[in-house]
């Protein structure tokens, strides 16, 4: 458990203490919070609630990224099918941001999963990876299709602002899935 030193709820209607490294045996049958229990809990609601509204905030950008591409992509299906689905997943992402606030689990375990290098690296690889295979997979399918410079930059540009919203939204959506699966988890075995 990472948490800071204090009595907690063990889920039977006990407050046990935990000592910033392990629990003790020190029980309380009051079921009113400790005062410093109580602080820390508002304290990690409020960031937990700022949090989740950036959370979506970054979302809706990414959202508007993706659809932004749409235009360009007019001429292949299969891109816009990717771009929906990128909303979709944004749209997840999001759920999961929400519904770990429901849970009433500590904001800096949502945060946590959310700024590993693991996660970070993998985005920009997503990112700058996709940009540099779509750049010329475009212009091939630019050249091949005839249209010469009929549709100037629009191509690659669409082809930029998509991959830099898809990237965005499974940048957010792995981390948001990991990290919720994780804190349930270990929920689960605090309230034990």
């Amino acid at each position: 458990m990472d948490a800071r030193a204090g009595y907690y709820d063990d889920g039977n209607n006990q407050m046990r203490w935990w000592d910033d490294e392990h629990w003790t045996g020190a029980v309380r049958e009051n079921s009113a919070p400790h005062p410093k229990v109580a602080e820390s809990e508002t304290r990690d609601n409020v960031e937990q609630i700022l949090w989740v509204v950036f959370h979506w905030l970054g979302t809706m950008f990414a959202a508007l990224l993706a659809l932004a591409a749409v235009p360009a992509f007019s001429t292949q299906p299969s891109v816009t099918v990717a771009v929906i689905a990128g909303l979709f997943a944004s749209t997840g992402s999001s759920v999961m941001a929400t519904r770990l606030a429901r849970e009433h689990l500590p904001s800096h375990e949502f945060i946590r999963g959310t700024t590993t290098s693991r996660s970070v690296t993998g985005a920009w690889v997503l990112i700058i990876g996709g940009y540099l295979v779509a750049t010329v997979v475009g212009g091939v399918l630019h050249l091949a299709s005839g249209i010469g410079g009929a549709l100037g930059g629009t191509l690659d540009e669409g082809i930029a602002v998509a991959f830099l919203g898809l990237g965005t939204l499974l940048a957010m959506l792995g981390p948001g899935y990991s990290e919720y699966r994780d804190a349930r988890v270990e929920r689960t075995f605090r309230l034990k």
